[in-house]
């Protein structure tokens, strides 16, 4: 990324090589998780029907994430949450012994509250709604044009041609970002190099 002049904002799904890179390459830049992927990490440890009602609230509360549009939105979610977390303190401090141990006895609904707790410290799940930053326009929540629109589609190519060598699987990304950049100056051949 050091080529790369320091932009003012990225949006990130949360990899922890990529917030590493930005921190050390560009200090100033300012994040933005994917409010996306912030929900998707939330179901994946609640699921879509989550048997307790703590979960079922937590579910709820991080699938409205996607909706908010103003700051106020943003705070009033944030207070939401830390209620979620006051009132279900003491349920998700419960203890189990399994094998001689004790374990937590709802460890999956604590990782769901612990990846909710971790992005509304750092500040960086309402990063888009900040004046400052939106002068220009309004910035993305997400990165799902990037992750749904190129991303899958490289995916894709990659998953279709599962017999190619590393080189290949390389010439073939660099095939499909060509063939769909409208730029003509490259022949296919060209990529043979």
């Amino acid at each position: 990324m050091a080529p790369i002049p320091a932009l003012e904002v990225v949006v990130t799904d949360g990899g922890s090589g990529f917030a590493k890179a930005v921190r050390e390459t560009w200090p100033r830049t300012r994040v933005q998780r994917c409010t996306f992927h912030a929900f998707s990490q939330v179901k994946r440890y609640t699921t879509t029907r989550p048997k307790l009602q703590a979960g079922r609230e937590l579910y709820l509360i991080a699938r409205d994430l996607m909706g908010i549009e103003t700051l106020h939105q943003a705070e009033l979610w944030v207070e939401r949450y830390l209620d979620w977390c006051g009132f279900w303190a003491d349920f998700l401090e419960d203890r189990t012994v399994v094998d001689g141990r004790r374990a937590c006895t709802h460890e999956r609904l604590r990782r769901a509250r612990s990846s909710l707790s971790s992005l509304v410290s750092a500040g960086t799940l309402f990063t888009y709604l900040d004046p400052a930053l939106a002068k220009a326009g309004p910035l993305p929540s997400t990165n799902n044009m990037i992750e749904g629109g190129v991303n899958s589609q490289l995916r894709a190519v990659l998953r279709n041609h599962r017999g190619l060598t590393s080189v290949k699987r390389v010439k073939a990304v660099f095939w499909w970002c060509h063939a769909h950049s409208g730029d003509a100056m490259l022949a296919p051949g060209d990529f043979s190099r």
